[in-house]
């Protein structure tokens, strides 16, 4: 199991040995709840924020999945309203990579950075497009390079669902 949390320097990852773990302990204090592992975890390892493009990452051949996604922010040259807001890390843990996609559409001058947010993202298994919403944005494709707006799909009615991929 992998748990990650984004950090000033990157993503803070501690991986667990899921057979090993023991029942989470609440501990509840005023104001608080904190949980705390029963176990050590097996590995811990920040990975950076990153520019664009495909670089050296971790392995882990314990991992089963073949691609992490996770939300974070973008390494960029210049920082101005033109520039990404956020960017799409897609880690492959068995081959040790991980490819960044800056969101050139989420930046400062099209968005509210502080109202408006992305919150999920998946890759479509048949078209590798990423699919995504977020809080008070529209559904959305982005283009084969990952980091443009392809399509937006107007919001969910109440009872509604998005197609399964």
């Amino acid at each position: 199991m992998a748990l990650w949390t984004p950090c000033d320097e990157g993503f803070h990852f501690s991986l667990y040995d899921w057979a090993k773990l023991a029942p989470l302990e609440p501990v509840a204090t005023p104001g608080h709840h904190v949980v705390t592992a029963s176990s050590e975890p097996e590995a811990e390892f920040v990975l950076p924020y990153l520019a664009q493009g495909v670089h050296e990452a971790p392995t882990s051949n314990q991992s089963a999945l073949d691609e992490v996604l996770m939300l974070g922010k973008p390494v960029v040259e210049t920082s101005d309203q033109d520039s990404p807001a956020v960017a799409i890390y897609a880690w492959e843990p068995k081959r040790g990579k991980v490819t960044v996609y800056p969101q050139y559409w989420f930046n400062g001058r099209n968005m509210d950075l502080g109202y408006e947010w992305i919150t999920c993202i998946v890759r479509d298994p048949k078209t590798g497009h990423f699919i995504g919403g977020g809080f008070r944005i529209n559904n959305f494709e982005l283009d084969d390079a990952g980091t443009q707006i392809l399509q937006h799909w107007t919001p969910l009615r109440q009872g509604e669902r998005l197609p399964r991929l």
